[in-house]
């Protein structure tokens, strides 16, 4: 035997013998605990009263079966003569059972009391969160204190950090299960409190599917988003499903009620409740154009037929009872093809409610419903011929392409100033348009974002840069996979840019000319695309003299036939000179003799230069000036003569 057990058994023995010299001794001595109960690891105030205050107190914890021995002793926190009487705190056991709290002395004064540790419990509430998905909140009342209760789903463990406060409570949301059907919630911790819970998943979000689908479908949810149906689909509350002219669609609701919309049918499932475990719930749906067959599932059987109501064309209600019809709407009435079950018709603007039990036709509007009789082969008839399956559409979408016409007196082009050339690509379809797809051969096409994807006419903005003949085809998809263009489509053009201006430039030239030089300068104009339209440009040639001293500026533009223009300009500067002055001189005297003397009295007035004399430089000129005009008439005429003196006058210093 150990130590702790040896004390142990010690401490039942006190116990014992206490309790039996109580009885004898009847003394005063008392024990309180609060709280007297609560979850298990509560921490209790235990206050011994009454014990000869020269003698220390003990508390001990026991069960029917178990000692928790020693757990505290005076002097505590609090009391009069603390040594024999206090009050002390005490961590109750977790388990789940009755403890007696005792107090004793070595004198043998004796008192007890007990504290309930209470039993656990647990409650679950499958819901709904914000994104559709279901989730379990698990609420824990008086669980043990300090010690984590585990949540586990269906074995798996989901929360293990759940530990509870002093007040033994919890709540936590967990994700729901992914699978329908039963499932469990169980809680239980290290001091054996053990519950569980079962539960159903419940219909968060989605209150059917689509089991069956020809042709083409389309879904708008409640936030406004929509996209095509395909088999396998959810169903959601408050969600619009709209039938492609050649489709079908099977929607089965989670009651088994099934719901087969027949072409260009639009219809919205308002409102839809229902509990599989009663069977029992409510739906409204909207009806407002086409046909479909109901044949209704187990909320139908338990239902009053007001909770059950489809809403036709805004112009009657009808209640559902354990029903299969067909409805019909047209302009200003409806009809339904009753084969077994009632319904109750109920015209906007009348108070009557009219109850029918088929087999039975109705024809009704908002004003009132009359019946006549219907046997099950007429009703076979309606059924198949509007739910058979949609005819086959092996055609693809027509296509048509269309780009602007280029602006006359263009030949044909595009300029600058007009590109990108926008164009559209539309494509229909009766099984709805699911693809447009375009290219153009200089890969000049840039696709915009298409519009009207998923229903019958679908369009794509287009747009075109780059010069050169653009060939530009397009072709579409629907939803049979049927691809290409149907015959007589217009789907393809043909746009011409021009986008580049002409070519316009002077050939290459000295910057500066002496009077004696001559100017030889080309100007060249030309258009690879649409070709020239017009041009100013005109070459430059002449004797450096005729021009002028002095900086020369010149200018030209050019045109294409797209309109594009450019322009180019060029400038020279014709300068004064002795040399430029003497070939001046060659070029107009005609007598040798005479060009010679002019010849030579420049120069000297040249050399005078060059040495800085300005006065015999400026009389030399005048010399030669004097020679210029002894020959006007003679070998110089009057015009030579006056650029040979002006030319002159502007050498002198």
């Amino acid at each position: 035997m150990n130590h702790r057990e040896r004390a142990l058994r010690v401490a039942q023995a006190l116990v014992f013998v206490v309790t039996a010299l109580w009885g004898h001794l009847a003394l005063a001595a008392d024990v309180s605990v609060t709280p007297t109960s609560g979850p298990g690891g509560t921490v209790v105030t235990a206050t011994s009263s009454g014990f000869d205050p020269t003698f220390n107190t003990g508390f001990y914890i026991t069960t029917d079966n178990m000692n928790y021995g020693f757990v505290g002793a005076c002097p505590g926190t609090s009391g009069t003569d603390a040594y024999g009487n206090c009050s002390i705190p005490i961590t109750m056991p977790g388990p789940t059972r009755a403890y007696t709290v005792a107090a004793f002395n070595s004198i043998g004064e004796f008192a007890s009391t007990t504290f309930e540790a209470l039993k656990p419990s647990l409650e679950i509430s499958p819901t709904c969160g914000p994104d559709s998905t279901a989730s379990i909140v698990v609420t824990g009342e008086r669980w043990a204190v300090g010690f984590d209760a585990g949540i586990y789903l269906d074995g798996g463990l989901v929360r293990a950090n759940n530990r509870p406060p002093e007040d033994g409570s919890f709540t936590q949301t967990i994700v729901g299960p992914s699978s329908d059907g039963a499932h469990t919630i169980r809680v239980f911790n290290s001091v054996g409190q053990d519950l569980s819970e079962a539960f159903t998943t419940p219909v968060c979000g989605g209150i059917g599917s689509v089991i069956d689908l020809d042709g083409t479908a389309t879904v708008t949810h409640a936030d406004g988003s929509s996209g095509p149906l395909a088999v396998g689909n959810p169903i959601k509350q408050d969600d619009t499903i709209a039938v492609g002219p050649q489709g079908r669609v099977v929607v089965l609701l989670h009651d088994n009620t099934t719901i087969t919309l027949s072409a260009s049918t639009r219809l919205t499932f308002d409102q839809y409740v229902y509990n599989p475990t009663t069977n029992e719930g409510s739906t409204f749906s909207q009806v407002l154009q086409g046909a479909f067959q109901y044949v209704s599932g187990l909320i139908a059987h338990k239902t009053d037929p007001d909770n059950q109501v489809i809403d036709v064309k805004d112009v009657a209600g009808v209640g559902i009872r354990g029903t299969t019809f067909i409805t019909q709407i047209a302009d200003t009435n409806a009809e339904i093809d009753l084969l077994a079950g009632s319904v109750d018709v109920s015209p906007y603007q009348t108070l009557t409610t009219t109850a029918y039990t088929g087999p039975v036709r109705i024809v009704f509007d908002s004003h009132g419903s009359s019946s006549s009789p219907l046997t099950e082969d007429e009703y076979n008839a309606i059924r198949d011929r509007l739910f058979s399956s949609a005819p086959s559409d092996s055609t693809p979408p027509q296509v048509t392409l269309a780009f602007p016409n280029a602006p006359a007196g263009q030949a044909g082009f595009f300029n600058a100033s007009q590109v990108p050339v926008f164009g559209t690509a539309t494509a229909a379809d009766a099984s709805n348009v699911t693809a447009i797809g375009c290219s153009d051969g200089l890969f000049g096409l840039s696709p915009g974002v298409v519009s009207g994807l998923n229903t019958t006419t679908a369009q794509q903005a287009l747009s075109l840069s780059g010069d050169g003949t653009h060939v530009v085809s397009c072709t579409a998809v629907d939803a049979l996979n049927n691809s290409g263009a149907a015959a007589g489509s217009m789907n393809s053009a043909t746009v011409t840019i021009d986008a580049t201006a002409p070519t316009i430039s002077y050939s290459s030239h000295p910057a500066t000319y002496d009077l004696g030089q001559t100017i030889a300068i080309t100007c060249t104009a030309d258009d690879e695309l649409s070709g020239l339209a017009s041009s100013t440009c005109q070459n430059i040639t002449g004797s450096a003299s005729s021009f002028g001293l002095g900086l020369h500026t010149f200018n030209a533009t050019a045109q294409d036939k797209a309109g594009n223009t450019n322009s180019a300009s060029t400038q020279f500067t014709v300068v004064d000179s002795y040399d430029g002055l003497i070939a001046l001189v060659n070029l107009y005297e005609t007598k040798p003799g005479v060009a010679a003397t002019m010849v030579s009295t420049l120069r000297s007035a040249q050399a005078s230069a060059d040495a800085g004399n300005a006065s015999a430089a400026n009389n030399q000129l005048n010399a030669f000036i004097n020679q210029v005009q002894a020959q006007v008439g003679k070998s110089l005429t009057a015009e030579q003569a006056a650029t040979l003196i002006r030319l002159t006058n502007a050498l002198k210093m």
